[in-house]
């Protein structure tokens, strides 16, 4: 049930978006055993300097303007292993698949319990 945001600079690759989504849920499922079918997630493209904004270096990690923030809110009980596995998965896949820096790969894990979910119908199915 994770819901996954996707943000960045907009590229020359007009598939970036559809190859980002499928790293992402491709990691989740490996790191996570997330089911196949169980993926929302919202890609939003940004000008250079239209939004996203980052330092030139943080933690001893050099960054470009070529930052892409992964967000993924999911119910929480991962363990600090499975994290980083996904963490990991997340940013050598986006650099296999479209070419980002691993080191301008930011995510963010946002956890929370099952019964703050819903998927239609206002229906609370874990609540």
């Amino acid at each position: 049930m994770p819901m996954v945001r996707i943000d960045h600079t907009r590229r020359d690759d007009p598939d970036f978006a559809v190859k980002a989504a499928g790293t992402v849920r491709s990691a989740l499922e490996t790191a996570f055993a997330v089911p196949r079918d169980d993926f929302f997630q919202v890609v939003t493209a940004h000008e250079f300097g239209g939004g996203l904004f980052g330092p030139q270096r943080f933690l001893e990690i050099e960054h470009t303007q070529d930052l892409v923030y992964v967000q993924i809110t999911c119910a929480a009980g991962r363990t600090k292993e499975q994290k980083i596995a996904l963490f990991q998965e997340i940013s050598s896949g986006l650099a296999r698949e479209t070419g980002v820096r691993p080191e301008d790969v930011i995510i963010n894990l946002v956890e929370n319990q099952r019964e703050n979910w819903s998927f239609g119908r206002g229906e609370a199915p874990f609540a």
